[in-house]
């Protein structure tokens, strides 16, 4: 009797462990090296205490190299997208509320003031 007692707490506890992993793995997805469509940079985003950034690593113009475009983001599980960051687009004169979302191979940065629909977005395709 014993034996059944335990085999349902160890698949709990299994369960428990994959779920959180997946959840770990999911979020490290936009991790990389990330072209813009217009092919004119080419960014990486990184992990850092827990939240995600990006960087340009290269660009025609050389002045944006090393420059931080995206900070502070976080994944969020349920909207299944990174959230909660700024970002700094050219279009834009300062940095604005941002989310990522990934879109297969590409991601989509999307800033913002106050409301999303209002917001402005760059699309990135990962680079191989």
């Amino acid at each position: 009797m014993k034996a059944i007692k335990v085999i349902p707490i160890c698949v709990v506890f299994l369960t428990l462990i994959v779920g959180s992993s997946f959840v770990q793995n999911n979020s490290d997805q936009i991790l990389g090296k990330w072209f813009s469509e217009d092919n004119t940079k080419t960014v990486e985003v990184f992990k850092e205490n827990g939240k995600f950034s990006a960087k340009i690593i290269d660009a025609k113009d050389k002045i944006q190299v090393g420059k931080i475009i995206v900070w502070d983001l976080q994944y969020d599980n349920n909207e299944k997208e990174w959230s909660g960051g700024e970002v700094q687009l050219p279009e834009m004169s300062h940095p604005a509320s941002c989310y990522v979302k990934l879109k297969g191979e590409k991601i989509i940065i999307t800033g913002y003031h106050g409301f999303r629909i209002f917001g402005s977005s760059q699309t990135y395709s990962r680079k191989k």
